[in-house]
């Protein structure tokens, strides 16, 4: 795939216009490359460095340990907040309460009264139990203006076939890399765009492992090494970093409306914010994976650092 681009420099202010901040990190230990909790003193570095760079948007969710109370004790109303809920598999007698008192929490804690966006973290539910009462519940949320948008996070193209059968929805988040390019290679972005749905990207560094050359040597990876030669063979070959190369490639793909980045640092945050954008790269075939135990880190229970 050859990539060219009319302007390296107006490239990046259009990449920088489509960053979401995500905040996973903030509120557990969370990515290969952290054994332990980010102090808060550094949360609201990079939360006020990502608010003097324009950058706008906030992902989140109510599993993501205490981070939703973290970010209300900072402060952060300016931003345009997504977050996420998880629907119990047991014990819902009534979506339309659960789901109100499940809102509720999270703009008390996130110390907001709306929500830009509202995604349903575990969307299988719904389409292997035929519950569309919940569906129903987030849409009249919506209704409601506590929520401007509804939709899904979803981890494999084939999630996405019932549910927008059945479903009308706003936003759609998935898994996509230069590792990862199942959503890519399929027909899946150019008919969520034709719907107009936003595409918000995640797992761009596929959780730290595409930026720190170390993690390859770790046990679980080790049976990927060629994948890995290759990459990094290429990444040199262009004169590239590892995150220069991640975001490059995200980036040029122009039906994502989002792109979420996850930070574990202000060292960090500043290294995406001087992000240089490269035209006319190619992005070999032989860079890429569909094995689900590598591009799907729920697989890595067993992973051991």
């Amino acid at each position: 795939m050859v990539i060219q681009l009319n302007s390296d420099k107006l490239t990046r202010k259009i990449v920088m216009k489509r960053l979401i901040l995500g905040t996973a990190q903030f509120g557990m230990i969370y990515g290969l490359n952290n054994k332990k909790r980010i102090s808060l003193k550094t949360i609201k570095s990079i939360i006020n460095g990502a608010r003097k760079n324009n950058v706008k948007f906030l992902d989140t969710a109510s599993s993501y340990g205490d981070c939703e109370k973290v970010l209300g004790k900072i402060g952060v109303s300016d931003f345009s907040i997504i977050s996420k809920v998880m629907i119990k598999n047991i014990g819902i007698q009534n979506p339309n309460e659960w789901l109100a008192k499940s809102i509720k929490k999270t703009l008390n804690n996130l110390k907001v009264k709306k929500l830009y966006g509202l995604l349903i973290h575990n969307p299988l539910f719904l389409k292997k139990n035929k519950k569309k009462k919940f569906f129903k519940s987030l849409k009249a949320l919506k209704d409601t203006g506590l929520v401007k948008k509804i939709g899904f996070s979803v981890y494999d193209p084939d999630n996405l076939d019932e549910l927008l059968k059945e479903y009308k929805f706003d936003i759609v988040q998935l898994p996509i890399n230069i590792i990862d390019r199942r959503f890519e290679k399929s027909s899946w972005l150019k008919r969520l765009k034709k719907n107009n749905i936003e595409i918000h990207a995640r797992s761009v560094f596929l959780q730290g492992l595409l930026l720190n050359k170390s993690l390859r040597k770790i046990k679980y990876f080790k049976k990927w090494q060629k994948l890995w030669n290759n990459y990094y063979e290429w990444i040199k070959s262009n004169n590239l970093k590892p995150l220069n190369s991640c975001l490059n490639y995200v980036s040029s793909i122009p039906e994502l409306t989002k792109i979420v980045v996850g930070v574990d640092s202000y060292s960090h945050l500043q290294e995406i914010l001087k992000y240089k954008s490269r035209s006319k790269l190619i992005f070999p075939e032989y860079l890429q994976s569909n094995d689900i135990n590598l591009v799907n880190p729920s697989k890595w229970e067993n992973v051991k650092i």
